[in-house]
């Protein structure tokens, strides 16, 4: 259902590693590319998730807006992360020395057309 917009996003972002829908229990709904030899991104993926829920659902009960967006750095990986509704999220992780400017224009431009499929 999402693997030609995760695909095409895919190619369109220099070093991405994943591209991926991933539901709220962090279990990929797709994930480009499907064999994707890096288990340790697809881990980072799941453990962030789970923690980040909370918090996403904290900032929204005290109002302070809804969480457009979520970037984590670290030595080894760039973590994109949109909530796309309560339920369902755009993740893209990157290799360190990829753009992530260009990586969250790639992710925002294709956000509708996800939106639209869930």
């Amino acid at each position: 259902m999402f693997e030609e917009i995760l695909s095409n996003a895919y190619r369109r972002i220099d070093g991405a590693i994943i591209c991926a829908v991933i539901d709220e229990e962090g279990i990929p709904i797709a994930l480009y590319p499907k064999e994707n030899e890096n288990a340790e991104a697809t881990e980072l993926i799941l453990q962030v998730l789970n923690e980040l829920k909370q918090t996403i659902i904290l900032i929204k009960e005290n109002n302070f807006g809804n969480t457009e967006e979520i970037t984590i750095r670290t030595t080894k990986y760039i973590l994109l992360i949109k909530p796309l509704n309560d339920n369902y999220f755009l993740v893209s992780v990157l290799s360190t020395n990829s753009i992530s400017g260009k990586a969250r224009y790639v992710l925002k431009i294709i956000e509708d057309d996800i939106k639209a499929q869930l």
